[in-house]
C-alpha cells in the first residue's frame, strides 16, 4: 500500500482568480454545489499529504443559452500553492464535448509525456463522455497509472426532458461512452450505495455522499426576529418546490416568512407566489457565502425533495451536509440515497402531500426554541466530527493504496 501519493484530479471546478468571471457570464444555474464538492475533495487529499496536480475543464452551460461567450480561454498557474491546468475549449453546443476531449488529451501528453509530471493516481470527478473517453487514452499512454471515478449521480436520470429526440439520442451516445470505456477505471467514489446496484461493476468503490469543510470560516449570524423558513438550491419543479410554496401558502400565520435562493425552472412559480404572498420573499441566486449567512439568520431549513421518483435513490442532495452544518435545524423527508444515520439529527416530514408538509412545518415552529436549538446544535457536531473534509477524502486514499 502507498500512502503519499502524487495524484492529478480531473473535474470540473472553478478555480477561485476565475469563478467572478464564470459567474458573470452565466446564464441561470451556476453549479456551485459541484464546485464546493470538489475543492472539498481536493483539500481533504490534501490533509492526508497527497500530493495534488488539478486539471479542470470548467461546468459552465453551454453557448448561447446558459454561458454568454464562445470559448474558455487556457490558463495555468499555481493556486494555494497547488499546480491548477484550467483547459481552454470552445464552448458551443454540439461541439464543446469533442472541444473538451481534444483539450484532455493534449494536457494529458504536455503534462505526463512531454514534461514527465509524476503521477500516481488519477481521480476524476463526472460521468461525462470526455471523461469518459479520455480514460482510454490514459491507459494507452499511461498503464500503471490507476483511475478513480467519481459518480456524482447519473445524468439521464437528474434533469432534463427525457422524452425529447434529442436527449433520447445524447443519452444513447453517453451510455454507449460509458460501456465502451468503464473497463478503464480502477475504483468508484458513489454518492449512494444504490449507485452499485445500478453499474454493477465488481470492482472497488466506496461511498462519499457528502462533505462538509472544516476549515471554512466560522459564521454566527443574529436569529431573524419572525419564525423564518429558509430553501436553497436548484428551484427544479422536480424537486418539490412548487408543494413548498403550496403548502406554506396555506399556513395561515401572518407572523411566519418564507426565503428562498436559487434559479431553475420553477422560478417562474417562485415569482408567481411571491407576488401573491407577501409573506414569501424569493432572494434570486445568490453568491454561496450570503446564502451560508442566512441559513444561520433562518428559523428552520427545508428540503422539499420527497422520495418519489427513482432519482433520489441515487443522488444525496448536497444541500444536506450544508444545512445540518449550519446549525439551523433542517426538515427532510426520507430519501433512500441519504443514509439512515442522518435522520437522528434532523426532523422529518412522514406525511403524504401538501397538507402533510404544511403541518410538518408548523409543528417544528411550535417546538420550543430550546429544544430545536439542541437539534440543531447535534447535526452540526454530527458533520463537523464525521463528515469532515479529512475523515471523507482518506476513502479515496485508501481505496487507490489498495491497488498500487
Amino acid at each position: 500500500m502507498k500512502f503519499d501519493m502524487n495524484i492529478t484530479f480531473i473535474g470540473g471546478l472553478f478555480p477561485e482568480k476565475n469563478i467572478d468571471f464564470f459567474r458573470v457570464h452565466s446564464k441561470g444555474i451556476f453549479q456551485y454545489a459541484a464546485d464546493v464538492m470538489q475543492k472539498n475533495i481536493i483539500e481533504g487529499l490534501e490533509n492526508n499529504n497527497q500530493k495534488i496536480n488539478i486539471i479542470t475543464v470548467p461546468f459552465l452551460g453551454d453557448f448561447p443559452k446558459s454561458y454568454d461567450l464562445q470559448y474558455v480561454n487556457e490558463e495555468r498557474f499555481l493556486e494555494n500553492k497547488k499546480p491548477i491546468h484550467q483547459l481552454g475549449f470552445k464552448n458551443i453546443k454540439f461541439f464543446n464535448e469533442i472541444s473538451k476531449y481534444k483539450a484532455l488529451k493534449q494536457a494529458i501528453k504536455k503534462q505526463f509525456i512531454v514534461e514527465q509530471n509524476p503521477v500516481d493516481a488519477i481521480v476524476i470527478y463526472g460521468v461525462f463522455s470526455y471523461f469518459l473517453k479520455i480514460t482510454t487514452f490514459i491507459k494507452q499512454v499511461l498503464p500503471n497509472v490507476k483511475i478513480c471515478l467519481i459518480i456524482p449521480d447519473l445524468p439521464h436520470l437528474m434533469g432534463g426532458n427525457n422524452n425529447s429526440l434529442h436527449i433520447k439520442l445524447y443519452n444513447a451516445y453517453a451510455k454507449k461512452i460509458v460501456d465502451h470505456n468503464i473497463k478503464n477505471v480502477d475504483s468508484y467514489i458513489y454518492l449512494s450505495k444504490y449507485m452499485d446496484e445500478y453499474f454493477k461493476i465488481k470492482k472497488p468503490f466506496d461511498i462519499i455522499e457528502g462533505i462538509y469543510n472544516a476549515s471554512e470560516e466560522i459564521i454566527t449570524e443574529i436569529k431573524e426576529s419572525l419564525p423564518t423558513v429558509f430553501y436553497s438550491g436548484t428551484l427544479a419543479l422536480r424537486y418539490g418546490i412548487v408543494s413548498l410554496l403550496e403548502a406554506f401558502s396555506s399556513i395561515e400565520n401572518e407572523n411566519i416568512r418564507l426565503w428562498i435562493c436559487g434559479a431553475g425552472d420553477g422560478e417562474e412559480k417562485v415569482r408567481e407566489y411571491a407576488k401573491k404572498d407577501s409573506r414569501i420573499i424569493f432572494k434570486g441566486q445568490l453568491d454561496r457565502s450570503e446564502i451560508l449567512k442566512l441559513q444561520r439568520r433562518a428559523t428552520l431549513l427545508i428540503n422539499p425533495r420527497d422520495g418519489k421518483d427513482e432519482f433520489t435513490k441515487y443522488s444525496f442532495p448536497s444541500k444536506t451536509i450544508e444545512y445540518l452544518s449550519s446549525g439551523t435545524p433542517t426538515v427532510l423527508y426520507k430519501l433512500k440515497g441519504i443514509p439512515d444515520e442522518y435522520y437522528h439529527y434532523c426532523y422529518v416530514c412522514d406525511e403524504e402531500g401538501i397538507m402533510g408538509l404544511k403541518n410538518t412545518i408548523v409543528k417544528i415552529l411550535n417546538i420550543s426554541k430550546e429544544e430545536r436549538e439542541r437539534m440543531g446544535i447535534r447535526a452540526k457536531d454530527f458533520i463537523i466530527n464525521n463528515k469532515n473534509e479529512t475523515v471523507q477524502s482518506l476513502k479515496i486514499i485508501n481505496l487507490i493504496s489498495r491497488l498500487l
